[in-house]
């Protein structure tokens, strides 16, 4: 029904089905990879119903993050126990959360313009501010993923360039892109390494 609608990004789990988000559900839910067999997975936590989750990522052992874009937090849902925990963000907006391949959860702070680092074993943030073309500017990371060597990669869609971050040297690269009016909701890798996104800068509304 129009009620499954809304959220970010979807994900395969472990055992091949998908996980949603949903904003009109409030809630996490799975389908099959044809989209049938609708099973809500959470919809509460601490005895509140949820507040817009909006990207959702699996990390190795199974265990399910998500985002709450208007709550400024992410969330983790054991997978055993279903049992909800949450940490509210050090920047607001967080959007497309990504693991990378060293087990670090990566955020972009679409609010604030930061690149976050959250660390699932002691449970702690590290923050990094994107670079800007100009004092006083600010930037609008919407959606990150990160490749196989950990580099992180990201949508800074208010100055139509794509940022890619390296943890090892902290440092970033700029790669300016040929129109104006970019809009990436999303990367993904090829299997030799090429980088691709999606995007949609239409209607204008939506650029939030």
């Amino acid at each position: 029904t129009g009620f499954w609608f809304g959220g970010g990004n979807v994900i395969r789990d472990r055992d091949g089905s998908i996980l949603h988000c949903s904003h009109g559900l409030r809630a996490v839910y799975r389908t099959a990879v044809d989209g049938s067999d609708r099973r809500i997975v959470v919809d509460a936590w601490e005895g509140r119903r949820f507040n817009s989750p909006n990207d959702i990522d699996c990390a190795r052992d199974g265990g399910i993050w998500y985002s709450k874009l208007l709550s400024n937090r992410i969330g983790h849902i054991d997978p055993r126990t279903l049992q909800v925990t949450e940490y509210e963000v050090p920047h607001g907006g967080p959007r497309r959360l990504r693991f990378g391949p060293d087990g670090s959860l990566w955020i972009p702070s679409f609010d604030e313009g930061f690149l976050m680092r959250f660390d699932t074993r002691s449970r702690t943030f590290d923050s990094i501010a994107l670079p800007l073309l100009a004092p006083n500017e600010y930037e609008l990371p919407y959606a990150l993923n990160v490749d196989r060597k950990g580099d992180v990669w990201i949508a800074t869609n208010n100055s139509d360039r794509v940022m890619r971050y390296i943890p090892g040297e902290q440092k970033f690269v700029a790669y300016p892109m040929p129109n104006r009016v970019i809009w990436f909701r999303d990367f993904e890798f090829t299997q030799d390494g090429r980088v691709c996104s999606s995007n949609s800068n239409l209607p204008a509304h939506a650029h939030e």
